[in-house]
């Protein structure tokens, strides 16, 4: 049975990947974390029975190792290893026949471009100034400025 997907639920509930139909398991007991890099991480769900690694009780996330032994309420083993998601086969990368070139366009047609405009080195004297563009821009410097004039009106006020 392949999971496909990151997180892999265990427990008693219908809805979790791996049920466990037995009376010491949680409705959700523990889930099994697949990262990027492929490792297992298993964290206990704050169960009643707890889960176990190599027989010592999981009370953080733990990551797993191949062999470790997974038991959930102490006397259910699950096989993780064997619910993981497959992992596709990378299959080594073959060199590519040289190919002739395109032949050249004729001169006068040319084709749409669809890279963007290269930055120029000159500068761009003519900008439209906007009163909204300049506080998205410094919003936070207004920020600061409008709650140091805040607290010295409010001192002023306070002192007298």
């Amino acid at each position: 049975m392949a999971i496909k997907g990151k997180v892999i639920k265990i427990g008693r509930a219908e809805d979790n990947h791996i049920v466990c139909a037995h009376q010491t398991v949680n409705k959700y007991h523990a889930e099994l974390f697949v990262d990027a890099d492929g490792n297992v991480f298993l964290t206990d769900l704050s169960s009643m029975n707890g889960s176990f690694v190599n027989g010592k009780r999981a009370y953080e996330p733990v990551l797993l190792k191949e062999g470790d032994v997974l038991k959930i309420a102490e006397n259910i083993t699950i096989d993780w290893q064997r619910v993981l998601p497959k992992k596709p086969k990378v299959e080594p990368e073959v060199e590519k026949p040289i190919t002739q070139p395109k032949p050249k366009e004729p001169i006068g047609q040319t084709k749409p471009s669809f890279e963007s405009e290269k930055p120029s080195n000159k500068k761009n004297t003519s900008r439209n100034f906007s009163i909204t563009d300049f506080i998205k821009n410094y919003w936070d410097v207004f920020a600061i400025y409008a709650g140091i004039l805040l607290m010295i009106l409010i001192i002023r006020l306070y002192i007298g």
